[in-house]
């Protein structure tokens, strides 16, 4: 799908209010979102030009009610990665509605890391001709933490590549409602797709809804999908205590292990990888 077309979707587009990044960003780098939206004048658009690879890392501490609405545009042949990290205490309030639009060859990586909080969150991608769109969403909630989550690679022209990939654990009475959606076209033939959703219960007090919604309107595609919704091993914790760590050292470790591997690319970052690495082993503090 030609960019105009995409921009189309978008009710009010106007380029020269949105946030246009021209250059690419160093491989080691991230440009901070609180950065990009100081200017007021300027709509929560994010324009990214043609040819660029760009990196943007948001982080959300504290107590915070917040609202936030983001539209990502992504040229031709350009790449994205968004890493979002919210960071929240008990009772926050955080809605999150995100959607991306992704021009010929372009790839976009939309990563989230959700610890705790009262969760409304929602992001979409439109994904035009031979583009790219990888999803991880991962959640971490206790006590009155609450996540309802939906996510979609929206599938609109032929040739793309999508994963989602969404894991949550959840403890002390935590709920959970997740829903991963896949939906292709008419004109989405030789679409590469896949959505997988684990869930790990803690204790017989949390609990989770999870959804896989495969909606798929022509032939010659690949769409799978997978759920798993499991409770600790306590096989491999008696295993991990019987080596000398105590229960709660053995448990953030098995936690650890089950999120983290979709931020090996992050956590080699210094700043960054303290921010997830602090955010999910308080948890367990």
């Amino acid at each position: 799908m030609k960019m105009k077309k995409l921009l189309n979707k978008i009710s009010g587009f106007d380029k020269e209010k949105s946030i246009s990044i021209k250059k690419s960003t160093k491989a080691d780098s991230y440009l901070k979102m609180e950065d990009l939206i100081k200017d007021e004048s300027k709509e929560k658009v994010i324009f990214i030009n043609e040819n660029l690879n760009v990196k943007i890392v948001d982080i959300i501490i504290g107590n915070v009610n917040t609202k936030s609405e983001t539209k990502f545009i992504v040229g031709k042949n350009s790449s994205l990665h968004y890493l979002c990290i919210s960071d929240l205490e008990e009772n926050s309030l955080f809605n999150k509605n995100d959607e991306s639009f992704l021009d010929i060859g372009s790839t976009m990586h939309y990563k989230s890391l959700n610890l705790g909080g009262v969760n409304d969150i929602k992001y979409i991608a439109n994904c035009g001709e031979k583009t790219n769109s990888n999803i991880s969403n991962v959640f971490l909630g206790q006590k009155s933490d609450d996540f309802k989550v939906i996510v979609e690679n929206n599938i609109l022209e032929r040739e793309v590549k999508g994963k989602i990939l969404i894991k949550s654990v959840l403890k002390d009475g935590a709920k959970g409602n997740i829903e991963g959606r896949i939906k292709i076209t008419k004109n989405g033939a030789l679409a590469d797709t896949y959505l997988k959703e684990d869930v790990l219960l803690l204790d017989n007090q949390s609990s989770v809804k999870a959804i896989p919604l495969l909606a798929i309107d022509t032939n010659d595609v690949k769409a799978g999908h997978g759920v798993s919704v499991t409770k600790l091993d306590l096989e491999e914790l008696f295993y991990m205590m019987s080596r000398g760590l105590d229960e709660k050292e053995a448990k953030k470790m098995i936690v650890e292990g089950f999120l983290i591997d979709l931020f090996e690319e992050e956590i080699d970052d210094l700043t960054i990888g303290r921010y997830i690495l602090e955010g999910v082993r308080k948890r367990f503090s």
